[in-house]
């Protein structure tokens, strides 16, 4: 009996929806599958393959409690090359999108030690920090990826409730929330795993902007009680019921 795949992928040619499992969209016979249209869009990107990595980058200021997110694309032709090269220009595009750094060789190769961990999948994320600045690296909403076997898709249960909560919520509620939430997480971070936490949040408000509600959705249920309970704190009742949820079971 051939078990059936939980998760879909969608056709980056007609926007259908399909299992993993299907090599070809069923609507149009495309085999080719979308990383993220709102980010290929917005990054002028041709390349939809499954061999291409994204990467998000967190950039905190601490004192002034800002936060900047960026992602970028590590395209097919470059997740091909050899080792050294590929990890070279795989961080090279990252930091050129960052725009940090201006021009620190030593720095510099600190990220790009983040990154080819991230691209080889031995870490989900890394941080980077210099003085008031922290840098929170991300293996972003990926559907496939050259090395490193499993691959971040986005669960049909996401989806699914995404298309159910719709039809419930106040989007422009939802949208007030998560940045209210970001900019109070922002103010409180102190900790790694709490710029880590605050990073996926500020994702996740990019993810919505890009109109990726199931992301957002994975996004958030996966922030954790330090997020639940700001959430909590500051009164902002749709995500903080949304995380519940997930720590419900």
């Amino acid at each position: 009996m051939v078990k059936m795949s939980n998760e879909l992928i969608r056709c980056a040619d007609c926007g259908k929806y399909r299992r993993e499992n299907e090599p070809l969209c069923p609507d149009c016979g495309s085999k080719r599958r979308l990383i993220n249209e709102g980010l290929h869009e917005s990054l002028n990107v041709s390349d939809l393959s499954t061999l291409s990595v994204a990467v998000s980058a967190s950039t905190i200021d601490v004192p002034s409690a800002s936060i900047s997110t960026t992602t970028t694309i590590i395209p097919q032709e470059v997740m091909k090359q050899p080792e050294e090269q590929r990890d070279m220009a795989a961080s090279k595009l990252v930091i050129e999108n960052i725009q940090f750094f201006g021009g620190d060789e030593e720095e510099e190769e600190k990220v790009a030690n983040i990154v080819k961990n991230i691209i080889e999948r031995k870490s989900e994320t890394g941080i980077y920090k210099k003085g008031d600045q922290v840098i929170v690296l991300n293996n972003c909403n990926v559907y496939g990826s050259a090395i490193g076997g499993d691959v971040h898709s986005v669960d049909m249960t996401f989806i699914e409730e995404w298309n159910s909560l719709q039809q419930t919520i106040d989007m422009e509620a939802l949208k007030h929330d998560l940045t209210a939430l970001r900019t109070e997480l922002s103010k409180k971070a102190k900790t790694d795993d709490e710029f880590k936490a605050l990073s996926q949040v500020s994702m996740a408000c990019e993810d919505l902007k890009n109109a990726n509600g199931p992301g957002m959705l994975k996004r958030i249920r996966n922030s954790g009680d330090w997020v639940f309970g700001v959430a909590k704190d500051i009164g902002v009742s749709i995500i903080a019921e949304l995380i519940k949820k997930s720590m419900l079971g």
